[in-house]
């Protein structure tokens, strides 16, 4: 099937059923990130070797989208897997195509690719041709010839081919393959279902034994509507630049959704060799009547006994090539095609008749009109002209006498039922471009506009649509077979154009040539590569291995649809379930602040008092996360209730820290007041709220004017405020005139400022030493705007700011700032590390006019050499700085693991 490749993330489906005739499986790159394989200007470019998947999981090299988040890389678990295994049977790699044209593009070069391209046209479109309709004959209906089915391929082949393949569709490969996107075969089936019970449980003659006329132009035209929505949804996903919306899929729905599929094709492909009978799972005896019956021929055992044993033949020598480490990638498609020959060469050596074995069931029937069912269903092949508009809206449909106007024979009420497997048929359709486009822009080495290639197919597909046929899409395994081969250009793909379409009009008689066996083959092999790609995908949790197989279960008895919906339901428990643990228990943690540090700088004095034992200990920080909701609020309200008794009576200071909150919902919020309310009747004098955010709460209801209407709560934007502001009131219940005494405010001279600023930051130093030591500083006046130093030049002073302010900030992040006010010291690192080489990591900018005291490197080698003792002020305060950052709470109790700048 157009490959639905298997384990890529979310993002997971590409071309695959088609892709079994891939020349071979697609070339790999060892480095899975590739420097320069990114989006620019919303165009993509592929490295020098293409690379989609290889037999050891190597990944794909990752891409970006510039045109929807710059610098945003996808998400690399998409491109973590290979494609499935019945591509090749040895998954080896091919090398990159030459970009350049070749010299000699002559037509002679040209025939062998159109050839190539018609001739997998032709062996793909019979099987799965077959494949739309229900095989059996229940609901009074018989089952229409699979020459309708196979026009219906071809038909949507041509059109895409149109598009895709030369300058009207845009797009920028010219060596293209369009085709009917084969994913959709199981859903084209559950229309044809659901519209046939529908007319049939409400048409009385049906009863009688007579098929409505109804049913057939119905299911046809349920088809094409599900190519209009494919259509503009292509559209849509190119004008807004949303191609990549599909690697939001969880990988585990999709891989389920992948072996669902790959059942219904194993099912299918057990119908078609049969030919007769309906094989149902829901019941066992279903299941029996169909491999126990041998129908009217008495052949029934041996018609799907022969491509079961065809096909363990084929998977036998596939295991038997990789076991010998043996590359031979044609094998597959040389198989399936030489079982047709094969075929007769054996019916010709055993002195056989063609025609015996003809009417033993080995081959697909005849469509021609003496082979019409005398019930009435109205099928012909020759009697239809297939260039009228009955052979092109309704392919080989010849329509019943007297009704002039096709669209009278249409059930609307069928239609409306088909509605939610037309959606899901679009969801899988939208699955298949955003991956295959990157990876044949790889394989072929050019440059591509991901939007430009969904618009593309959205032109594709809405002229499949006006022609009432079904989803095409540019076949990824068959694009590189025909462009490996030397296949390009648009007088190429116009000749393959022709031939495909001489074996719509006139391919009547091919089909009726090719056994049963063949297509049997071809579908039972790539339905069980389907089955086990997704099943056996690596990397999954027991639940998302218990919701792959429910997908598989609920698609096999109950459809498509249904498989779909429980991959939703799935995802969401799997989601609930994988995320709870981290997040169901609203409080991350608490802690008393005994050793939390705020980046206030504080007199000895101070520190003292909040060192002691009734001091920072009366403080209790809880740190909450996640969502706060009505599930958890009373969790979270008992669990505060709890840490504030077991410290009953000394806990005067609660601190509630909303960083790593979500959410908020409305009953959390009123509980978080409620809860203000209790604690001021515990004795507790301040409840700090830390938002973590610039705009408040994470929640609707307006909770920061709500905790400002009483008096124990405050609201903060972070910790480190927070410890603040509880510090002073801790310091000022001791000593009032501490809390704001500091260097800062001492009064009189600079020069006097700058001393007593060097002695708080150098405690064990005294006066006399700090004033010689200030000796060798020089004043520099700074202008508003004027550049201190810039990131990236030499570190080759300090500064102490005496008066303004400055701004520190890299110029390589966004917005990463650090403000440096009067009473800091900047630049100390850089200077007492003594290397030459030593950079400056940040820019400083004056935010005012400032005055600073400068040490240069200069100055500091002569302090070194004539005043060595001093110079260890220095150091130790280089190290009153970096214990200072390093004890900052912010890189505590968040856990941040990283140092302030």
């Amino acid at each position: 099937m157009a490959s639905i490749h298997d384990t890529r993330s979310g993002y997971i489906v590409t071309d695959e059923t088609s892709s079994l005739l891939s020349t071979a499986s697609t070339p790999t790159n060892a480095d899975s990130n590739t420097a320069g394989n990114t989006f620019t200007d919303n165009v993509f470019r592929p490295p020098t070797t293409p690379v989609r998947g290889t037999p050891n999981y190597s990944a794909v090299p990752l891409y970006r989208q510039l045109s929807k988040a710059p610098n945003q890389p996808l998400p690399e678990h998409l491109f973590n897997d290979r494609l499935p295994s019945f591509l090749d049977s040895s998954s080896s790699t091919l090398p990159s195509v030459d970009p350049k044209p070749r010299p000699s593009r002559t037509l002679i070069n040209q025939i062998p690719p159109i050839l190539l391209a018609t001739l997998l046209n032709l062996m793909l479109s019979v099987p799965f041709g077959s494949a739309f309709f229900p095989m059996s004959s229940e609901f009074a209906c018989p089952p229409p010839p699979p020459l309708i089915g196979v026009r219906l391929f071809l038909l949507s082949t041509i059109l895409g081919q149109t598009i895709l393949g030369t300058s009207l569709g845009g797009s920028a490969f010219d060596e293209s393959a369009g085709m009917m996107m084969v994913e959709n075969t199981p859903f084209m089936h559950s229309i044809a279902m659901t519209v046939t019970q529908s007319i049939v449980e409400d048409t009385p003659e049906a009863k009688t034994g007579t098929c409505p006329d109804e049913v057939f132009p119905t299911i046809l035209l349920s088809f094409s509507l599900t190519t209009i929505i494919t259509a503009v949804s292509f559209f849509l996903l190119g004008h807004f630049n949303l191609g990549n919306v599909v690697y939001f899929f969880p990988k585990h729905v999709l891989c389920g959704c992948i072996s669902g599929i790959g059942v219904f094709v194993v099912t299918t492909g057990l119908e078609v060799s049969k030919g007769v009978g309906k094989l149902e799972w829901t019941s066992w005896k279903s299941i029996e009547d169909f491999f126990g019956s041998q129908g009217e021929t008495g052949t029934g055992i041996y018609l799907f006994l022969l491509p079961m044993t065809l096909v363990l033949v084929l998977r036998c020598i596939i295991k038997l090539l990789k076991k010998l480490d043996r590359s031979f990638p044609l094998l597959p498609p040389l198989f399936f095609l030489s079982i047709t020959p094969c075929f007769y060469i054996i019916l010709w050596a055993a002195n056989i008749s063609v025609d015996r074995v003809k009417e033993l069931g080995f081959f697909f029937p005849p469509t021609d009109a003496s082979s019409l069912d005398p019930s009435g269903s109205g099928f012909e092949d020759g009697g239809v002209d297939p260039a009228s508009f009955a052979a092109i809206f309704f392919p080989s449909y010849s329509f019943a006498e007297g009704f002039s106007d096709p669209f009278a024979l249409i059930s609307w009420g069928a239609i409306v039922k088909t509605l939610p497997v037309q959606l899901g048929c679009v969801v899988f359709s939208l699955m298949h471009v955003p991956i295959n486009i990157p990876s044949m822009s790889m394989s072929v080495n050019k440059d591509c506009d991901m939007n430009s290639e969904m618009i593309a197919h959205g032109r594709s597909n809405l002229l499949s649509a006006l022609f009432g046929q079904l989803p095409n899409y540019m076949c990824y395994s068959n694009s590189v077979a025909y462009a490996k081969s030397g296949g390009r250009g648009q007088p190429s793909s116009l000749a393959v154009i022709t031939l495909t379409t001489l074996l719509f009009l006139k391919g009547s008689s091919l089909v009726e040539s090719i056994p049963r066996a063949m297509a049997g083959t071809l579908l039972i092999h790539v339905g069980l590569d389907l089955f086990f790609e997704g099943i056996s995908a690596h990397g999954f949790s027991a639940l998302e291995i218990i919701s792959i197989w429910a997908i598989v279960v609920s698609m096999t008895l109950f459809g498509m649809t249904a498989g779909l919906a429980a991959g939703m339901v799935l995802a969401a428990i799997t989601f609930v379930v994988d995320a709870g643990p981290a997040h169901l228990s609203p409080i991350r943690g608490h802690m008393p602040a005994t050793t939390l540090r705020s980046s206030k700088w504080r007199s000895k004095e101070a520190r003292d008092i909040l060192n002691k034992s009734d001091g920072l200990r009366r403080i209790v920080c809880v740190q909450l996360q996640g969502h706060l909701y009505f599930a958890n609020l009373t969790q979270f309200t008992d669990a505060v209730k709890c840490i504030i008794e077991e410290r009953k009576g000394f806990t005067r200071f609660l601190v509630l820290d909303f960083t790593l909150v979500i959410g908020i919902d409305s009953s959390a919020a009123f509980s978080l007041l409620k809860l203000v309310d209790i604690m001021a009747k515990r004795n507790l004098l301040k409840i700090a709220f830390v938002t973590g955010k610039d705009d408040g709460f994470p929640t609707t209801v307006n909770l920061s004017e709500q905790l400002r209407s009483r008096s124990i709560a405050v609201t903060v934007k972070d910790l480190d405020k927070a410890l603040i502001l509880l510090e002073d009131l801790i310091v000022s219940a001791v000593n009032p005139n501490l809390v704001n005494e500091s260097f800062f405010r001492v009064a009189g001279e600079e020069t006097e400022f700058l001393h007593a600023m060097m002695l708080a930051h150098c405690p064990t130093a005294d006066k006399s030493a700090v004033k010689t030591l200030l000796t060798y500083f020089k004043r520099v006046g700074l202008k508003k705007g004027e550049v201190v130093w810039k990131q990236g030049g030499r570190a080759d002073r300090l500064c102490a700011i005496v008066r303004g302010q400055l701004l520190s900030y890299l110029e390589e992040e966004a917005g990463t700032t650090e403000r440096v006010v009067a009473g800091d010291v900047v630049g100390e690192l850089g200077l007492i590390m003594g290397h030459e080489g030593e950079r400056r990591l940040t820019t400083l900018v004056a935010e005012v006019d400032c005055v600073v005291y400068e040490l240069t490197s200069e100055a500091f080698a002569t302090l070194k050499a004539k005043k060595p003792t001093l110079a260890i002020y220095l150091f130790q305060l280089c190290v009153r700085y970096m214990s200072h950052r390093l004890q900052h709470v912010s890189n505590r109790f968040v856990e941040t693991k990283c140092i302030p700048i």
